[in-house]
This record gives C-alpha cells, structure tokens and sequence, in this order.
C-alpha cells in the first residue's frame, strides 16, 4: 500500500507555535481569553483568528521581526528528503496562516513545499485574514485537516495509507482519520482522553525513526 504523509505546522514543524506566539505578543497576551471558548469548541478557529487579529497593531516590519525568531525542526528537512527519494507525498496541513509559514519554509530553503491555510496579509499595521478553503460540513475549523484527508482518499482510485503528524486541538478532526498519527502537548492529551491510537514524539527524528521501524521510508 501506498503511503501519503501529512504535517501541522504551528507547534509541530516550527518549534513554537508561530500564530499564538504572534498574537500573544502583538496582543499584549489579551488574546488568552478567547482560547478556552475554542477549545471548548464554544468558538470556530475562524472567528478566533479574525478576534486575535483586530488585537493586533504592529507593522510589518515589526511581524517580521518577531516571526524570524522562531526556528523549525532541522529534522524535517530530512523527512522531507527521504519522501521526495521515495516518491511519498508530504504535504503540510495548517490552521494558521500562510503568511508566516511561506517566510519560514522560504528562509529555510524549502519555499517549494506544498501546504494548505489560511490566507492572511499584513496591511494598515494589522494582519487581514481570509478563508478561502471551503469546509464541506465541519463548522469548528478554518481548514478542516480531517475533510482534506478524506478527500485525498476519495481522489486517489488505489489505497493509501495515511500517516499524520500534530501536535493541537486544530489536529482533532485529523487524528480521527489517520491510520498513523504521531501526536504530542494537547494532541497527545486529547487522543489519551477519547481513546485514539497515537505514537507520541518529541521531534522529527524521534518520527523517522518510527517510520523507518514500520519500512514506510
């Protein structure tokens, strides 16, 4: 069987999570009293995403700025070559904004990869943010990751197996679909808590070494 591997961004490519990190800063931290109504589910990510965004004031320069501090896994690079060599697709699945996922897949030379979010651009020293995926019925999501995996299946006529990789609430709706998941931080307790199968992680070379134990790379 074929294998397709698909990633989150905030939190579990880049080191920290790069959204909330951003408008935790730019927010002066007043956007911690919209997170329990969204991980309730009280709140979609979509009007969470455009309340962060009215907090903040900042120019683009001054985003920039805070968004080059923020590294990712070197160990992904190295994921990501192995599955070009094999021919397994990869694809980052986020939540969270393209603007700052293009800088950073960009400065780490790897501007190339293909990834899904929402769009966002910085303009009047605030971030404009729009949704121009379509969700076919989930309501909690901007991108649901769980309905793309399910439309890769339904687009493919043979079997794939789905590895996916994540590290939040934003996963949920993956974590159900997935035939792998390697999952960690609210992820992880998530799944523990509704009785999903998942390998925990720490970093991208913990996960390599996992996938090369099951021959999948």
């Amino acid at each position: 069987m074929k294998t397709a591997i698909f990633s989150d961004f905030d939190g579990t490519i880049s080191l920290k999570d790069v959204g909330y990190s951003l408008f935790h800063f730019f927010s002066d931290g007043k956007n911690d009293a919209l997170l329990p109504a969204w991980k309730s589910g009280e709140m979609s990510t979509r009007d969470c995403l455009l309340a962060e965004a009215e907090m903040v004031n900042a120019t683009p320069e001054e985003i920039y700025a805070f968004i080059d501090k923020i590294g990712i896994d070197m160990a992904f690079p190295k994921l990501l070559t192995i599955c070009q060599e094999k021919s397994i697709p990869l694809k980052i699945l986020s939540d969270g904004l393209d603007v700052y996922i293009k800088y950073l897949l960009e400065k780490e030379g790897l501007g190339g990869l293909d990834f899904l979010a929402n769009h966002a651009e910085l303009v009047n020293n605030t971030i404009e943010i729009s949704f121009q995926h379509t969700n076919k019925e989930c309501k909690s999501c901007g991108i649901c990751k769980g309905e793309i995996l399910r439309e890769f299946r339904e687009n493919h006529d043979e079997p794939y197996q789905i590895v996916f990789i994540g590290d939040g609430y934003s996963d949920v709706c993956a974590a159900k679909e997935a035939d792998i998941l390697f999952a960690k931080k609210d992820l992880k307790e998530y799944c523990t808590n509704n009785d999903i199968k998942f390998i925990p992680y720490d970093n991208f070379n913990e996960i390599i070494t996992e996938l090369k134990q099951r021959d999948i790379i």
